[in-house]
């Protein structure tokens, strides 16, 4: 949400992938996952 986007200036490197029920783009695929990648003692709940 833009309450949480606009607490920290950029994702610090950490990137969400949410793609917990699969992707559809560019074709459907319902076994690909999600990811959370990037981590550090840097990010925040806020850079996800």
């Amino acid at each position: 949400s833009e309450y949480f986007a606009t607490r920290v200036p950029d994702t610090n490197g950490c990137y969400v992938v949410p793609a917990f029920t699969g992707l559809g783009a560019p074709y459907w695929d319902p076994y690909a996952r999600g990811a959370i990648t990037g981590l550090t003692r840097g990010v925040n709940k806020y850079h996800l």
